[in-house]
């Protein structure tokens, strides 16, 4: 049973709160916000209502019924020095700039080069990108794993349906950077898995090619370091817990599993550790509260889904967040031990005689 303590030092039963019913009406409220209010806006992320409107190149290219969406950035830089990092999209080259933690848990090996290769400045119409390594992923898999070049010209735009990337210039020192993306998929796979997934490594992408041509690092060490060091001790946190019990070392197999390989086939230690808490809390919860365990599931999943669709910087957030849990533990564990304590251990009591 959950309980809080109330100012009287009076338990005061949460249970009731976090009933099934409960917590299940709040993740159809976060739903309905979602449809009403986040999905509407990452499909125009940045972007003004006269580029939504725009004719940019790649429209003739596009089923007329397409749903597009159009994101923008500006970036303090010119369009001469953000065309090289566009150019050297792929997975065979720089990457995609984006959070590579997550597309490593696809085993996707995906690099991260923050330099301008010359050897990297050439592309033409039909050129293949690659999105995950082809070693593995190539042969039947290659259509699917592999993006051909639709659209180039050359300092301007470059991008492969159903996405293109168009540099517009508005004076002599920033640019604005737009991505116009054309969806024929069904509204419910939309909605429900493209438009959030996609929107949420785009941006990043978006983010991470504006700090590039900027010179900066992103994020920034002052708030990566912290976030690291949340990752990490959690994910000591998770592998105590499993080890804590004889009974649940077994359990532990499953985690391991999805951190392994990619941890020996990516070498991303984040991405790694990623899979392992993402697997190891759900499997915690329920080898601790068994059925009872799925409605908070459910909601912590959606509040996790919120973090990834409203910070510009999830692996960040998410490490904060971890912080932050890790020192309301700490304070709430340090308070129960001072409650607990015999009196004689606590001191005079002030203002006593």
């Amino acid at each position: 049973m959950f309980a809080i303590i109330d100012a009287h030092g009076r338990v005061a039963q949460a249970g009731r709160v976090l009933r099934p019913r409960y917590l299940l009406s709040l993740v159809a409220a976060m739903f309905a916000v979602y449809l009403a209010v986040l999905h509407p806006w990452l499909l125009r992320w940045g972007a003004t209502a006269a580029e939504q409107q725009m004719i940019l190149p790649g429209d003739e290219l596009a089923q007329p019924s397409a749903v597009r969406a159009t994101r923008a950035v500006t970036i303090d830089a010119p369009p001469e020095k953000i065309w090289p990092w566009l150019l050297q999209i792929g997975q065979d080259r720089s990457g995609f700039y984006s959070y590579t933690w997550l597309e490593n848990l696809a085993l996707a090996a995906m690099p991260e080069v923050h330099e301008i290769r010359p050897e990297w400045q050439q592309r033409q119409i039909g050129d293949r990108v690659p999105m995950a390594r082809q070693d593995v992923f190539g042969g039947p898999m290659r259509d699917v794993t592999t993006l051909p070049v639709d659209v180039l010209q050359p300092g301007q735009a470059i991008g492969h349906l159903p996405c293109v990337y168009v540099l517009q210039p508005i004076d002599a020192r920033s640019t604005r950077l737009l991505c116009r993306e054309y969806n024929t998929m069904p509204l419910l796979v939309r909605w429900l898995l493209w438009d959030p997934m996609h929107f949420t490594v785009e941006r990043r992408m978006m983010l991470g090619i504006k700090a590039l041509a900027e010179g900066r690092v992103y994020p920034q060490p002052a708030l990566a370091i912290p976030a690291r060091i949340g990752w990490a001790a959690v994910g000591i946190g998770v592998l105590g817990l499993f080890l804590a019990q004889r009974r649940r070392w077994p359990w532990l197999l499953v985690p391991s599993a999805v951190a392994a390989p990619v941890l020996l086939t990516t070498g991303n230690a984040d991405g790694a550790l990623a899979g392992f808490l993402a697997v190891g809390i759900t499997l915690l919860g329920a080898l601790l509260w068994g059925r009872r365990w799925w409605p908070p599931f459910s909601l912590i999943a959606a509040l996790v889904l919120l973090v990834l669709l409203v910070t510009p910087e999830a692996y960040v957030a998410f490490g904060l967040i971890f912080d932050l849990l890790i020192l309301l533990a700490i304070a709430v564990a340090l308070g129960s031990r001072q409650r607990h304590q015999p009196a004689a251990m606590r001191g005079p009591t002030p203002g006593a005689v």
